[in-house]
């Protein structure tokens, strides 16, 4: 592109002969690959007549030809707008000798067809440079229009630009949640590059307002904390992160005073990082710095700090950060969670609680006496009051402390304990799916029907165990006929209470007997006439 330079340089036509706007024509043979013919024609004629480059502007961004996500068109277009030109005296005024005076109608112009734009960008995510470019340009002409109009109207272009990206991000949250844990770092970098794109839409806006400094506050918070590997993207991280610094130093004064009039801009941007922080906290400023806020949450007695320019968020003086080795290594926390790891805080208790819920529950990790503590909250939708009121603690047991089960419990479930409730819940080993297979309330074991409405809700299951089938322990002789077919120690016997009948289940073939006093039968579930 070094070929290209001479189309950056404006052509005045006083010092240039009358040919100079055909060089573009002249030159087709130096077309890079990401502009098209027309496009390259745009490109090199743009700045060829001055008088003339906001109306060609116009008409580049109204047919599409500049590709905005490319470094040398958005070099281009600063250029062509924020070079002043030469200055002359009018009238004992000093003046821009290339300023058009139909500037106005170049601003209507382009906020119809910067609406248009807006619509379509949205849907583009991966055109996420063209975003920036686009806010960063409408800002520019929010600052330029005459009519106040014409004015909101940019700024409006600008805050859709900057929610859309920061919508984006948010998007990919659910993405993280299922993608493999060597894989999350990488969704994780583009959810800070799409967050630094949101602040870039509206940072360069002559004056913000509260959803302005609200959506650059979450957006930078959100991307400081963020936890990436350092060699993913890193120069690209860096330099975003110092031009939107640059930036948000040149307006820091109307935005810090934005914040400090509305302190539930910092506790709407608190809870998107620790989503179980309280949102009615009282913010007051720091004594030793301009741009940090602080606020003590009377009930739990932490302490939540915001630095607003730099996005550190501190807990009792602690930021956020992900589980340390000591924890995600212990056997316990691998037979569940496996190589995921989570972003925490730390508890006056000295807990490591998750910033926000995995799959809709809280987790809370912390060494008793040298064993591995972890406990699992109320899931959100089930819980009105506090979370952990009612939670259940995993269960550290070995086969000896078992042999009154069956192998397939002790073996192929996990067991967790609510100690409130003084009963043990089996689930599977997947900590994503909560699903109980049964429930031992320390007189009977009760199996849970497949298709039990909120099946993952203990807690109400609970209340209806009593209905449900349970654990025998028996000496038969039919044992023995079955024992052709499985061994003793994976075979289950169910008891349903109500209609007094029993049935046999073969665990590892998912194959259900169930005797039949009319006919004298152990009748199959699954075949239908199959018999015993």
């Amino acid at each position: 592109l070094s070929k290209l330079q001479w189309s950056l340089i404006v052509q005045d036509s006083e010092k240039f002969n009358s040919s100079h706007g055909n060089r573009p024509y002249a030159s087709q043979h130096l077309k890079p690959s990401f502009l098209t013919k027309e496009g390259y024609l745009t490109y090199t004629g743009l700045r060829r007549f001055p008088r003339m480059s906001l109306r060609k502007f116009c008409c580049a961004m109204k047919d599409g030809s500049l590709p905005l996500q490319h470094e040398p068109v958005q070099k281009l277009i600063r250029q062509t707008l924020y070079q002043v030109g030469k200055l002359e005296v009018r009238h004992l005024n000093l003046c821009m000798k290339w300023s058009e005076n139909d500037i106005n109608d170049v601003c209507k112009a382009l906020d119809n067809i910067f609406q248009e734009m807006v619509e379509t960008q949205k849907e583009r995510p991966y055109l996420f440079k063209a975003s920036a470019m686009l806010g960063e340009i409408a800002c520019h002409f929010n600052t330029r229009s005459r009519e106040m109009k014409l004015r909101k109207s940019f700024k409006t272009i600008s805050k859709r630009l900057a929610e859309a990206s920061m919508g984006w991000a948010k998007d990919l949250d659910d993405e993280v949640r299922t993608a493999l844990p060597k894989q999350q770092p990488f969704i994780r970098s583009k959810q800070v590059i799409l967050y630094r794109t949101a602040v870039l839409c509206i940072v360069h806006l002559e004056e913000f307002d509260d959803l302005v400094a609200s959506i650059i506050l979450q957006c930078t918070v959100l991307a400081k904390n963020i936890f990436l590997r350092a060699d993913i993207d890193p120069v690209e991280q860096n330099v975003l992160r110092e031009i939107c610094d640059y930036n948000l130093a040149n307006k820091l004064k109307q935005y810090i005073n934005i914040i400090a009039e509305k302190g539930s801009i910092l506790s709407q941007a608190l809870v998107t990082v620790i989503s179980s922080a309280p949102q009615n906290l009282v913010w007051n400023v720091e004594a030793k710095s301009d741009v940090s806020f602080s606020a003590r949450d009377g009930r739990a007695g932490q302490v939540f700090s915001i630095n607003t320019f730099t996005g550190v968020i501190l807990v009792n003086g602690v930021p956020p950060n992900q589980l340390p080795e000591s924890i995600t290594e212990d056997k316990l926390y691998k037979k569940v969670f496996s190589t995921n790891n989570f972003d925490v805080i730390t508890t006056n208790d000295g807990y490591f609680e998750t910033t926000n819920p995995v799959f809709g529950c809280y987790y809370r990790f912390h060494r008793e006496n040298s064993i591995l503590v972890i406990q699992e909250s109320s899931h959100e939708k089930f819980s009105n009051a506090d979370i952990w009121d009612n939670s259940l603690e995993l269960l550290n047991l070995k086969n000896e402390d078992l042999l009154d089960f069956p192998l397939k419990l002790r073996t192929a479930l996990t067991h967790w304990i609510a100690r409130k409730e003084n009963v043990i819940v089996f689930r599977s080993f997947n900590f994503c799916a909560r699903e109980i297979y049964y429930i031992h309330a320390y007189s009977n074991c009760n199996r849970i029907p497949y298709f039990t409405e909120e099946r993952d809700n203990w807690a109400s299951i609970v209340k209806e165990i009593g209905s449900m089938d349970y654990l025998v322990v028996h000496a038969s002789c039919f044992l023995d006929i079955f024992k052709r077919f499985e061994l003793e120690s994976m075979m289950l016997t169910h008891h349903h209470p109500n209609e007094n009948v029993y049935s046999i289940e073969f665990s590892r073939f998912g194959v259900t007997f169930e005797f039949d006093e009319d006919c004298n039968k152990f009748k199959c579930k699954l075949v239908t006439g199959y018999s015993l």
